[in-house]
């Protein structure tokens, strides 16, 4: 789907910003002078045949995390962090890393908030905190450092 906006420049010059979203794909945008070639090129971009869709697995995720990132850190919460991290890992390890939204991780927390653990109780609400932690930094490195 294309989003044209028109734009006042400096100079008041108008320029015509054009951005294309096609599910699963990266964004394309241009900028042009005309809304006439701005609309050409959308309907080109449109029309033109979907780029392959990454297929890292957030299993290969996880893993790489845990041999290059947990290794650095405090020798205490290594064994913790690599447990809470594995959980993830095997609730939503099968999916395509692109397929790991907001809903799907509120939808696995309420699941751990609700599991029953070795104790057969309840996990408390700070148990919950820090396995979303783990996997918090795990995606900060990833966007920040792994891109």
């Amino acid at each position: 789907m294309a989003t044209i906006v028109k734009r006042k420049g400096k100079h008041g010059k108008i320029h015509y910003r054009v951005l294309v979203r096609k599910k699963n794909t990266p964004h394309a945008s241009a900028t042009f002078p005309t809304l006439s070639e701005a609309k050409k090129w959308a309907s080109s971009q449109e029309g033109s045949p979907t780029l392959p869709v990454p297929t890292r697995t957030f299993a290969e995720f996880i893993d790489r995390y845990i041999a290059e990132v947990l290794p650095h850190k405090k020798s205490s919460t290594i064994p913790e962090q690599a447990q809470q991290l594995r959980w993830w890992e095997k609730q939503l390890g099968h999916l395509p890393l692109y397929g790991i939204t907001r809903s799907v991780i509120a939808e696995h927390r309420d699941i751990l908030r609700n599991g029953i653990t070795k104790r057969h109780t309840r996990c408390s609400n700070a148990t919950v905190v820090r396995y979303l932690a783990a996997l918090s930094h795990a995606f900060t490195i990833a966007i920040t450092e792994w891109q």
